[in-house]
């Protein structure tokens, strides 16, 4: 595939409203679907095309993904359709591996690229103090293979790794490089700098940095009630809830509310709620 992450469609906005779009158009999304009828294809299809043409914005390449079903008059799944472009481009090569990661043995596989010409990477988010040369990825797994969900979150990553470079790593006085993805499960993940100090990881819970800017303020019984409920049953579909709570108690940090509002792929537990409740 010469263009898997649509570089040559995509146009720039800036993140509030990216984040928003992409919310809005995960309603309707067929990406976890395997049963599709040819209605729902042509009408989504409809949609992500108008996507493109209006705002140049591309939803986590679905529309490439769906034109190959009816080319190839196949039932292929969004996740193998991912493997196939991540396996190709930038996690070409990957093997197996056993690390020593935060105290134990860690599992996963790694790939690498250093064709940067695969990733979006508008001028409009420059990346000051920051070298961009290649892209290693880790995602954890056994013998038994890649999970095609932690496959699907790569693709998500790197769709929308231009951003992530942008707001997080600049602004940094110390000169950083850039090269390391690890995707850990359950939507947790990292990226890795080198700098003058040594490797430093930044961890995220889906879109949104972990730790947060979280204030005290922020922690009323009401939101530590809700919060203490969600974690304790793993009641994650409640979490539009304590996003509303939040935002009443004054949060105003959007990645945060847009993670508790819009994100479902929480299995066992989500970092941001870890940090909200103090569990560092």
């Amino acid at each position: 595939m010469s263009d898997p992450f649509s570089t040559a469609i995509r146009r720039y906005m800036p993140w509030p409203e990216y984040r928003a779009l992409k919310a809005n158009l995960s309603h309707g999304s067929l990406i976890e679907r395997a049963d599709i009828s040819r209605a729902e294809i042509d009408a989504r299809l409809a949609t992500l095309r108008n996507a493109e043409e209006q705002w140049g914005f591309v939803y986590l390449g679905e529309r490439q993904w769906l034109e190959r079903r009816l080319e190839q008059n196949s039932a292929i799944t969004y996740g193998a359709w991912v493997g196939d472009v991540l396996e190709n481009t930038v996690f070409y090569g990957y093997s197996y591996e056993t690390s020593y990661y935060r105290g134990k043995d860690w599992n996963g596989y790694k790939g690498h690229t250093d064709d940067l010409s695969l990733l979006w990477l508008p001028p409009e988010l420059p990346f000051d103090n920051t070298e961009f040369w290649y892209v290693n990825a880790t995602i954890a797994g056994d013998k038994a293979g890649i999970d095609n969900y932690n496959l699907c979150h790569l693709f998500d990553i790197i769709h929308d790794l231009s951003y992530y470079l942008n707001r997080f790593y600049n602004g940094h006085r110390e000169h950083m490089s850039f090269g390391d993805i690890r995707v850990l499960g359950d939507y947790q993940w990292q990226m890795w700098t080198a700098t003058d100090y040594g490797h430093v990881p930044y961890d995220f819970c889906g879109q949104a940095r972990v730790p947060f800017s979280e204030s005290s303020a922020w922690l009323t019984p009401n939101v530590t009630a809700i919060a203490e409920s969600i974690d304790a049953n793993r009641a994650f579909d409640q979490m539009p809830i304590l996003a509303d709570a939040l935002e009443e108690a004054g949060c105003d940090d959007g990645d945060v509310l847009d993670h508790f509002r819009h994100e479902r792929r929480h299995t066992q537990r989500c970092l941001i709620l870890d940090w909200l409740l103090g569990k560092k």
